[in-house]
């Protein structure tokens, strides 16, 4: 079990890490969960709320739009480049082909 040193970003909240078998994050899942019934927070609780990593893109008919509100905008055109070049390249060859390099 790993506790963060440091709060999580405007909140109260710390990350908490658990590694192990199944049933041993089971069982310390338990055990943090009594610890937490028995001694409650002091003080008021601030939930951490993460923000989006980033904008959300939407890409219909070759272009691409943010999320800004209600409405979709039009993207600057290296976003549009960039999803045009994705879409030429084919990460695998067709099903019945072989590949040369793995026979």
């Amino acid at each position: 079990v790993q506790v963060a040193g440091d709060m999580l970003p405007n909140s109260t909240e710390r990350a908490v890490t658990i590694s192990g078998t199944p049933d041993a994050i089971i069982q310390c899942v338990r055990q943090i969960c009594v610890v937490m019934l028995e001694s409650p927070p002091k003080g008021a609780t601030i939930p951490y709320r993460p923000k989006p990593a980033s904008t959300p893109v939407i890409f219909a008919g070759g272009q691409a739009y943010t999320i800004q509100g209600q409405y979709a905008i039009p993207h600057p055109d290296q976003l549009t480049k960039l999803h045009q070049l994705a879409m030429q390249q084919t990460p695998f060859p067709p099903l019945g082909q072989t590949n040369p390099a793995f026979p």
